[in-house]
This record gives structure tokens, sequence and C-alpha cells, in this order.
């Protein structure tokens, strides 16, 4: 079934009307939002329902993170229905999980969805140290897209802004409902109460919000004590209608299905006191979307040299290394440019291919429980030497945390959608 197949059976079947009863809570200043490096109980996935490219299949890398994972944290995954728990069992055995993994080291949850972004659909956990996690409901419109795509896509957008409140049915959890438009790859934060998001993407959804009264809805939602503002985020990862597309060498390039700045492409909080921030030399700065990155990051280094925390200490800032610009052809059949040839604004021939930059990164990686999954690039088109990169980056990870597991997993299949290992899954702290 594809993509539009999907979503009208899901109109037909009536699978957007969530109960009326919506389990709301009274604000309760005994919650906050943990760091991911914190002891967690399990991490949540989305099967996937397409492919970004064809022949690219989200769900190899699925199979890759879930061996990774497992030996350390449960794996809640979400399906459509029965029949697709046992697609999904065939399909991951098929990429060399063993059965008893499956039965013992994953949950799987019926949870209607359209996407695999479950960090940005799929809320927000906030723990209580004398009750159990709660969910941020924050509104969620595709990123922006969808006053731009078409009927379909808006569908399949109004769908994955319930996937949310699903889960904390599921889960018998109350949330903490937001009318502000965010994702949870915006946000990241220390565990003590700093938050870090860019201007790019709040202002982006909400442009009559003022920054005071973002800020303050921040603090509210998050039990925040601080918001740190960074201007914007990289260049592979600029709004695909709002920044895209770049010219390389007089071609157009496009972004793939992007954010405008989610800080888990560029920057992250390690520990309450150290940020690791990507980094682009001027020798490297060698493209527009290069550039873009190396002034972006500048920025965002100003701001967090003369920045505090929530306690009014600096931080330590760490730096990474970009991988820089890669780019793939994508043509009609491939999820990205069928979604990308919907928006009229950007005037792409339904007939042509295109030149896609893959959001890729090395700090869109995931951290729980003693393991953490890292990106990799060797092999791919580029102007740089990622092998040598690869290495680097692993060896950076590995100094800042000696006693984890680092697993290196090649990403190119989620990249070409718009996103990185982080954006697809949502830790869910102990």
């Amino acid at each position: 079934m594809n993509t539009k197949q999907f979503l009208y059976v899901a109109i037909l079947l009536g699978i957007f009307c969530l109960p009326a009863c919506r389990k709301t809570c009274q604000f309760d200043t005994t919650y906050r939002l943990p760091g991911e490096w914190e002891e967690q109980t399990s991490v949540w996935m989305g099967w996937a329902v397409y492919e970004n490219q064809a022949g690219m299949p989200t769900q190899s890398v699925h199979a890759e993170m879930i061996k990774a994972l497992t030996p350390h944290v449960i794996v809640d995954l979400a399906v459509q229905d029965s029949a697709e728990i046992a697609t999904a069992t065939a399909e991951l055995l098929g990429y060399g999980l063993t059965q008893d993994v499956i039965n013992t080291k994953i949950r799987f949850h019926k949870i209607r969805h359209n996407d695999i972004w479950w960090r940005d659909m799929g809320g927000v956990f906030l723990k209580s140290e004398v009750d159990k996690q709660r969910i941020v409901d924050f509104n969620f419109n595709g990123w922006g897209y969808a006053p731009y795509t078409d009927a379909v896509g808006q569908m399949g957008f109004a769908l994955d802004e319930t996937v949310d409140r699903q889960i904390a049915a599921e889960l018998n959890l109350s949330t903490v409902a937001s009318s502000m438009i965010l994702e949870g790859g915006a946000i990241e934060a220390n565990g003590k109460g700093t938050i870090l998001v860019a201007e790019s993407v709040v202002f982006q959804r909400n442009p009559n919000l003022s920054k005071a009264a973002a800020e303050a809805e921040l603090m509210r939602v998050l039990q925040a004590k601080k918001v740190i503002w960074l201007p914007r985020g990289v260049g592979n990862d600029v709004h695909s209608v709002e920044g895209s597309p770049f010219l390389i060498d007089g071609e157009k390039v496009y972004t793939a299905i992007t954010t405008s700045g989610h800080t888990d492409e560029f920057v992250r909080f390690i520990d309450e006191h150290t940020i690791l921030l990507a980094e682009v030399p001027l020798s490297e700065a060698t493209d527009t979307i290069a550039r873009f990155s190396r002034q972006a990051l500048l920025a965002a280094e100003a701001v967090l040299k003369n920045a505090t925390d929530q306690d009014g200490k600096p931080f330590n800032i760490v730096r990474m290394p970009e991988t820089g610009t890669i780019l793939k052809e994508v043509t009609a059949g491939d999820g990205t440019f069928d979604f990308l040839s919907t928006i009229s604004a950007l005037q792409i021939d339904p007939n042509a291919p295109i030149k896609v930059v893959l959001a890729s990164s090395y700090l869109n990686y995931v951290l729980s429980n003693g393991v953490i999954l890292m990106p990799k690039y060797a092999g791919n088109q580029s102007t740089t030497d990622l092998q040598a990169k690869d290495a680097q980056a692993l060896q950076i990870m590995q100094g800042l945390f000696p006693q984890h597991q680092i697993v290196q997993i090649s990403v190119n299949n989620i990249n070409i959608g718009g996103g990185g290992m982080h954006c697809i899954t949502q830790q869910v702290p102990k």
C-alpha cells in the first residue's frame, strides 16, 4: 500500500478520531525534562509506511538500531495494526534479529501513524521524582509544511499530530497540552532546567508569537528555568520551501523534508555543563550549503560562549566535525521527491530528477543506557574524506563517553528523508 492509499483508507476507517475526553494534568513543578544521558526505561520508534528513496528501506536502519539498542534498553515499536506486527517481525528476522530478542526486547504498540519521525510527533516525556512520566503535547503541522502541501500531505500531518496523544492513552499517561507548534527535535535540554532552541524553528511555525510569549510557554510546558535562543540551524536542515534550493555549480540543490534548524542536527548537551557543537572550518566552506552552515555555527558559538546555565555557570563547548555536503539524486516514485513535487512554490518538474542534500550530521546520534548509536558516512560521494571524518567523530565521542559502547550505523536511508537516527527515536526516562 502506498502513502496515498494508506491515508485514504485511514480516513475511511475513521482513524483520525480520538476520544473526546483528553486526559490532561494540572501544572506540577515536580516534573522536569531529563538529560538523555540519564537512565531510560525504553526507546520508542515507529515502523515505516513508505521509503524516502526506492530501494533504500528505512527498515534496514531500524533493524541495525534495534540490534544495537536491545542489549541495553527495551524498544517500544509502533505499528498500524496486528497484520503489521507480523510484517515487522518477518522483516526484522530477515535483517538478522533473533526471535528471542523480538519476543523479550521489543514491545509492539498499535499506534496509527504516517511517518517515522518519532522525536517530533511522538511527544516529549517529562519525569517526576515522586510520580511517573507525563507527555508534552505540542501542536504539529509537519515542520511547517502543512500550509504548502496538498490535501493528502495535510491529512498525513493531521494523523501524525495525534501520535503523542495516542501514546499517552496507550501508556495511561497525562498530557501537558500546548498550542505552540513545535517538535521534540527542536529542543535540547541539560536536565537541570536549561534548554536550547533555534529561533528559525519556533518563529517559522509560530510567526505571530512574540519571543517573550514563546519563551514563557516553553518554560511552562517543559518546566524549564532558562531558554537559550540560537539564531538558526545548519545548511542541510534549511526549510525546503523557505530557504531552498541552493545553487551549487549553477545547479539547483534542494534540502529534503527538513526543519529550519532542529538542535539535534548541530548542537547537543552531553551533560549538564558540556555542549557538543558542530564545526565547519573555513577551508571546508567550499559550497553554498557549507558556507551557510559555517555562518550559522559561528553565530551559535557566539551565543553559547556568552551564555550561562540556570545557575549562572558557563558551558564547556566541544566541537564536532560536519560531514560536508552529500548529494543524492531522487526522482518520481521516491518518497522525498514525491512530497517535494507537491509543493507548488518549489516549481519542481515531476518528470525530471532533482538533487537533494542529505540531512547528514554526526550530532544526530542516539544515547541510551551505556550505548551510543553514531552515524557513519564513508562511501558517500562528498567533497570531503568521510572515512577520516567518521574516525574523527568516533574518537571525539569515545573520549566524551569512555564507558559507553559506540555503534556506527550507515544512515543514508533516513537522511534522504530529512533527518537522522535521533529524529526517529524518543526515549522514555526511568
